[in-house]
């Protein structure tokens, strides 16, 4: 079975969606929410994750491909 390679503009989203989970946990340390900060800094180092995760992914289908 051939491996499925992840849609680029789902990593596109992907990166979009950190940006803002960024910009909220900055916006809950402005105003004192530690709380609420450190979960969506939690939150954007997952989906950091996920954007490499699905780039070395989709990198490796890549060169199986062409070989």
């Amino acid at each position: 079975m051939k491996p499925a390679k992840i849609h680029p503009l789902i990593l596109i989203s992907l990166l979009i969606s950190a940006i803002s989970m960024g910009q909220f946990a900055y916006r809950n340390v402005a105003s004192e929410q530690f709380g609420y900060a450190i979960f969506f800094i939690v939150m954007t180092g997952l989906l950091i994750g996920m954007i490499i995760f699905g780039l070395v992914v989709n990198r490796g289908i890549s060169k199986v491909d062409v070989e």
